[in-house]
């Protein structure tokens, strides 16, 4: 994250976290998209857990991959930290 802003504390989900807003280059965001656009600065805010520092909440905005429209955004969300999840495969026609 590069140039990084601290827009002040704000609760998401009822927790309370520090709220910074930055810039991560398209590139860096390959091990969640796959393929990337070259050289985008993708808009960034990271909302952090105050108590326990876990990243809560991350919003990216801007065209990571080259098929993406201008402008999309995208509001990732995480919780339950270190739980045990199951994934069931989706049955294929």
């Amino acid at each position: 994250l590069t140039n990084v802003t601290d827009v002040g504390d704000e609760k998401v989900n009822k927790i309370k976290c520090y709220h910074f807003k930055g810039e991560v280059m398209s590139e860096a965001l390959a091990p969640l998209t796959g393929t990337t656009a070259t050289g985008v600065p993708i808009a960034t805010e990271v909302w952090i857990n105050k108590k326990n520092f876990q990243v809560v909440q991350v919003q990216l905005t801007g065209k990571i991959t080259d098929t993406e429209v201008d402008g999309i955004t995208r509001t990732l969300t995480f919780s339950d930290y270190n739980k045990n999840i199951d994934i069931t495969l989706p049955e294929i026609d």
